[in-house]
């Protein structure tokens, strides 16, 4: 054999070995002296082992639907902070929250650190008129410990018949002491604007809680109520409203920005899950050119931030108040086989100008990360 010829089957060996690894790198860096990367097939296969130890050999029986639920709790709070599990009442009450009413107390909850903590409290509702607050936990409810509770117990406890009390006992950060409350339950109508009127003979005030399915129709017929009384100017209040759905988002965007505007990008590992959303999307929709002032604080999040953002962007309108949350993770959901979902984390929110909107919250406790985002800075 020739030096040209051998040194030909050198190279093309070379080359094979080469795409192998390149095909293969996953496991290849697994192998590596001291990587810790383990791909999806070798996770698999040690959670089965663990599950079969577990089946073979535990010392009692195993609840097996209790321990499916922790898993996935288990697996997803590594991922970030909004990717979450809901099992089919779960998924029932979800819905509930975004469209008709429920006899309760009117709070958004969710449980963290094994406390319930109230991410929002709905405007009019009766823990409002007591004076719960965004960051409080539920330590206690009616004198009974409520440290571990499911998201799906927490109703069975809250929710009642209008006019029967409930006890809570209220942990509050920057305060030393519990202290108890009482909450006399009612029917709860879920209205995305909260209240509308006339400041003087031309200034409006309009305050949306969330962004559900009728929350732009909701905006344009609060609006077109004051512009018959004479709007000039709007205040538009978005304080304590954690957001919902993007779609109603950049309708709501629409009313203010005129013409093919972005209102928001998102960008995710898959390109199907990249997306750029401008201001006719959705339809043509009369776009207002009054002065606008959009009101924010810390609870201000996810929908409410995107429409805060593009306004603030385009110069179309004042931001006043605190720092908002800092949630701009987009999530989908995907159903399980009996009905139960998970919420997962797809993409992030850009802002026109390409701002990221997310908070840091690697290295961060959930607990942490929903406390940093109430404090002042």
């Amino acid at each position: 054999m020739n030096l040209k010829k051998y040194r030909q089957i050198i190279i093309l060996l070379v080359a094979l070995v080469a795409a192998y690894y390149i095909a293969n790198w996953r496991e290849v860096v697994y192998l590596l002296p001291g990587s810790d990367y383990v791909t999806r097939t070798q996770a698999e296969k040690k959670i089965d082992e663990v599950l079969g130890y577990v089946d073979r050999y535990y010392v009692d029986s195993v609840d097996w639907q209790k321990s499916a639920r922790g898993a996935i709790d288990g697996l997803l709070k590594t991922l970030d902070p909004h990717s979450v599990y809901f099992s089919l009442e779960e998924v029932k009450q979800n819905e509930e929250n975004f469209s008709g009413k429920y006899q309760g107390i009117g709070i958004q909850f969710d449980i963290l650190d094994g406390y319930i903590t109230v991410i929002a409290v709905i405007p009019g509702s009766p823990s409002e008129r007591v004076g719960l607050q965004a960051g409080d936990q539920i330590v206690k409810i009616n004198g009974e410990n409520a440290k571990g509770l499911t998201t799906s117990q927490v109703p069975k406890k809250l929710k009642g018949r209008p006019g029967t009390e409930v006890t809570v006992t209220i942990k509050r950060p920057g305060v030393k002491k519990t202290f108890d409350v009482t909450i006399v339950r009612d029917e709860i109508p879920i209205f995305t604007v909260n209240t509308h009127f006339m400041l003087d003979d031309s200034t409006g005030y309009v305050w949306l809680n969330r962004f559900a399915s009728t929350t732009a129709d909701e905006l344009e017929d609060a609006l077109r109520d004051l512009e018959d009384k004479g709007l000039r100017r709007l205040i538009l209040d978005l304080r304590d409203n954690g957001g919902g759905f993007l779609r109603q988002a950049v309708q709501v965007t629409a009313k203010f920005i005129a013409g093919h505007r972005k209102v928001v990008s998102t960008r995710g590992r898959l390109a199907r899950f990249d997306e750029d959303f401008y201001t006719d999307d959705f339809g043509m929709t009369r776009a207002r050119n009054y002065p606008l002032i959009l009101l924010i604080d810390h609870g201000t999040a996810s929908a409410a931030e995107i429409v805060a953002g593009a306004i603030q962007d385009y110069d179309r309108g004042l931001i006043v108040g605190t720092n908002s949350f800092g949630k701009g993770l987009v999530q989908n959901e995907f159903e399980l086989d009996d009905g139960s979902r998970v919420r997962l984390t797809v993409s992030k929110y850009y802002t026109p100008s390409g701002r990221l909107i997310q908070r840091p919250f690697k290295g961060k406790s959930i607990s942490d990360y929903y406390k940093q985002a109430f404090e002042d800075t």
